[in-house]
């Protein structure tokens, strides 16, 4: 069972305490029971326009990397009891160095569920190989555009070209190790600029063998934004 069908089963239990007694028992029992996403590092090289990470008041204050020798207590304590691990939650996790050892502790501690999200900028073939060879679960990559024009105006900095060599770079890897591992899942915010190119997505996108496309709106998750998302 992964975690979003966890996620529907725990939607159609409406009592918080039937919830929490569920939670204690497993703990009790010693079953995996936490989903856990982590940031490595609070920073990222990208800014996207509908993000925190636009504006420069709010980079300031999102500082902050967890020391490589802070990892082994980290998953020693968390990891156990984890079903699913993911690395990146609302940084950049390729901006840490040494991201890939997280991956590499969370199969140590056998954890079920691994996966990264990340805008693939900076991934490199090395990574990309052992992500493919490993096993890694999922890799979600963050796609606001279906052009070259809007992908690289959403995401400030980015180049679309990148984009594309890493999707073909995870397809060339993949063959190498005869595996579907990592299925990729795609993150793509809408706004009124972006979404009529969806029509296009699978036209362009199709060989790289997505496996999922998943949609969202724009939502306001904290911070003053310092770009205008729709018309500018």
């Amino acid at each position: 069972m992964n975690f979003y069908s966890i996620l529907r089963y725990s939607n159609k239990i409406k009592s918080s305490n039937i919830k929490l007694i569920g939670l204690f028992i497993l703990h009790i029992l010693g079953r995996r029971h936490l989903s856990i996403r982590i940031d490595p590092s609070l920073n990222c090289n990208l800014f996207c326009r509908m993000c925190y990470f636009s504006s420069m008041e709010q980079r300031k204050k999102l500082k902050g990397i967890i020391p490589e020798s802070d990892f082994e207590h980290i998953a020693r304590v968390l990891f156990p009891k984890a079903f699913q691990v993911y690395i990146g939650c609302g940084a950049e996790p390729t901006t840490h160095r040494k991201f890939i050892e997280l991956i590499e502790l969370a199969q140590k501690y056998k954890v079920s569920d691994i996966g990264v999200v990340t805008n693939g900028q900076l991934l490199t073939e090395k990574q990309i190989e052992y992500m493919c060879h490993s096993g890694l679960n999922e890799l979600t990559l963050s796609c606001h555009g279906v052009t070259k024009e809007s992908y690289e105006h959403f995401m400030t900095n980015s180049k679309f070209d990148r984009f594309k060599q890493t999707l073909e770079q995870i397809n060339e890897a993949k063959e190498r190790n005869n595996t579907n591992l990592p299925e990729i899942r795609i993150n793509y915010t809408v706004n009124n600029r972006n979404l009529s190119e969806l029509n296009n997505f699978f036209d362009l996108f199709d060989t790289y063998k997505i496996s999922t496309l998943q949609i969202r709106p724009v939502l306001n998750i904290g911070g003053k934004y310092s770009n205008a998302i729709t018309n500018d």
